[in-house]
């Protein structure tokens, strides 16, 4: 990595789709660097400015991707088994119709920002594939376990030399990972890139975040997410009713995550 001038810092270009659960693994990271004295800024598209803004990052934007082009791809999913709709969400959004949409306003922004390294989220190609144009170094952060990698990266390989990237999938197989996936729950990850595993404990803030004291103290807590944008597929609140009647009768705690667009007042 070179570091910008002669002060001995770096110049960190973070880049996020639009999905809170996709920003927020990169947040301690880019924390981490702006503490450090680094230079920090996130590519985002245009839509996700506030949530960039509220991360506390300054936001370079790039092109969302046209609704029409989003519009059959999502409308076709809850007919799909399973494995075949993740590819669909894959392969033909995040490594198609976002990575294309992307790509333009990202080669601008590592022209004119230059960054000393490119720090993406795993479902965020388009800054992969700038950077290798680019000869910048890129650095992956995991949004989950290495099962998501496994499954996506063969199906990414066409549409990311469509793209652009000479080496397809193969550059991603072996760029460094930085992981906040606790090893218990993470699968090996196939690939020649180094797993750089962290724990992240933020600093308390007067007591915010700190959860409320309820039912038995002793007893196990259970902690059950559908993510952040689950409830806004239609699953809400149903799903998560019967998650509540699975556990209701366990002697645990359960904590239950409603994600951006689930009001607990319906459960």
């Amino acid at each position: 990595m070179r570091p910008t001038g002669d002060t001995g810092t770096v110049r960190a270009l973070f880049a996020s789709t639009a999905g809170t659960g996709h920003l927020a693994p990169l947040v301690p990271f880019a924390s981490a660097c702006a503490a450090s004295g680094h230079e920090v800024a996130v590519a985002a598209p245009a839509s996700f400015a506030d949530a960039v803004g509220r991360a506390g990052f300054v936001h370079l934007a790039f092109a969302d991707p046209p609704e029409e082009e989003l519009r059959p791809l999502f409308a076709a999913l809850p007919g799909l088994a399973l494995e075949e709709a993740n590819e669909v969400v894959i392969r033909d959004v995040f490594a198609g119709a976002d990575a294309r949409a992307a790509l333009p306003g990202l080669h601008e922004i590592v022209r004119t920002w230059r960054p000393d390294v490119v720090v993406r989220e795993t479902a965020e190609f388009a800054s992969y594939v700038v950077a290798e144009h680019h000869a910048v170094p890129h650095v992956q952060v995991a949004i989950g376990p290495a099962g998501l990698d496994a499954f996506g990266l063969p199906r990414v390989d066409d549409p990311l030399r469509a793209l652009g990237a000479s080496r397809g999938a193969d550059g991603l197989r072996d760029a460094p990972v930085l992981t906040l996936v606790p090893e218990v729950l993470d699968e090996e990850r196939a690939g020649a890139g180094p797993v750089h595993r962290f724990r992240y404990e933020p600093a308390p803030a007067g007591g915010a975040g700190r959860l409320p004291s309820w039912g038995d103290p002793d007893a196990p807590l259970v902690y059950a997410t559908f993510g952040t944008v689950a409830a806004g597929l239609g699953l809400f609140p149903d799903l998560y009713r019967d998650a509540i009647d699975a556990v209701a009768d366990l002697p645990v705690r359960v904590l239950l995550t409603t994600g951006d667009a689930g009001d607990a007042d319906d459960l």
